[in-house]
């Protein structure tokens, strides 16, 4: 609605204020938590060096921490997280049935006990994938509604998109850095 205008300007705002590709995630992350009724939120970056791994951020912190939990994942072990990367189409784990193991299991790597179903939603810019947003539901709710799954797919896009160009940006910048040469006086 109109009212709501604002608060998505400036949380949008928030996600696009680094060019620092972490920073773009944590603030993605928090961007996630205030829209989605999500128990947990999840990216997953693919990596310039490795097309095998995922670099995950979640928003379930690292025990006696209070830093966001990082860690890289190999996508070999996590069927449907590289099929959705690959096929470009998003994918719902659910408690009960399609998935329910690799949830059970992805829930055991963010040492947390099973909750409701996990949405996987693929983050593309131009044609490329940038990586993942992995929405896990709360307890009680064994699927996503196709509301909340038609707000996953626009801030996946373009939670893509700005991790997209801030990569981008970081690249170019690295570029003129190495082809600068000193000044002499």
């Amino acid at each position: 609605s109109e009212n709501n205008l604002p608060f998505l300007i400036h949380l949008s705002t928030q996600v696009i204020s680094s060019l620092q590709s972490q920073e773009n995630v944590d603030n993605a992350i928090e961007m996630v938590n205030r829209l989605l009724p999500a128990a947990h939120i999840a990216l997953a970056l693919t990596l310039e060096n490795s097309k095998s791994h995922l670099a995950v951020t979640s928003n379930q912190q690292q025990k006696n921490q209070n830093d966001l939990k990082n860690w890289q994942i190999h996508l070999d072990e996590w069927p449907a997280f590289r099929q959705s990367l690959m096929e470009n189409a998003p994918i719902e784990l659910t408690p009960d049935g399609i998935g329910a193991r690799q949830l059970r299991l992805w829930y055991e790597e963010m040492g947390m006990d099973p909750q409701g179903s996990l949405l996987i939603e693929p983050m593309y810019a131009e044609k490329t994938a940038v990586g993942l947003l992995l929405l896990g539901a709360k307890a009680n709710e064994k699927a996503w509604t196709e509301g909340n799954k038609a707000t996953a797919a626009a801030l996946a896009a373009y939670f893509g998109q700005v991790i997209h160009n801030s990569n981008a940006f970081n690249h170019a910048a690295d570029q003129i850095a190495v082809t600068a040469s000193p000044v002499s006086d």
